[in-house]
């Protein structure tokens, strides 16, 4: 089962909402040595100044930082290859199917009928999605807005 890194073209544009939890912290080295650009939109303000200034030696071209609302996206950037979330919600955002380049791959955890998250991997088609729930998982849930 592929998610992310290993599907990733070298000219891929990468989007990861919630860049700022330790996980993607320590893995975004790799990403942008992958990806032509990487965005992080992250809507907690003192979360995104920590991000900044602990990716700053890292900083290129490459990635950018958001302040913003994870959940409509950040259409400058659209279409991404690969948008991967670190939050669940309800359903995934229409924002985030429409930004996905066709040919790419959206993985995010997704709140489940039943209860409990799960991860969900979408991969756009020409002609639609494809969708495919694979394990529990647990994550933080997604929220609209921005915090300061």
């Amino acid at each position: 089962m592929t998610f992310g890194r290993d599907k990733l073209a070298w000219n891929a544009v990468l989007w990861i909402v919630l860049l700022t939890m330790p996980y993607w912290m320590g893995a975004i080295g790799g990403y942008t040595e992958l990806a032509s650009r990487v965005v992080s939109v992250e809507r907690l303000k003192p979360l995104h100044d920590k991000a900044r200034t602990l990716l700053a030696p890292m900083r290129s071209n490459k990635l950018r930082l958001v302040y913003g609302d994870g959940m409509v996206g950040h259409p400058p950037g659209a279409p991404y290859d690969s948008i991967i979330a670190a939050a669940g919600g309800s359903a995934l955002p229409d924002a985030w199917l429409e930004q996905l380049a066709v040919g790419g791959r959206l993985v995010s955890p997704v709140q489940q009928a039943g209860g409990g998250q799960a991860l969900v991997v979408v991969d756009r088609r020409e002609l639609g999605y494809e969708r495919r729930v694979h394990e529990t998982v647990r994550f933080v849930p997604l929220k609209s807005g921005l915090d300061r």
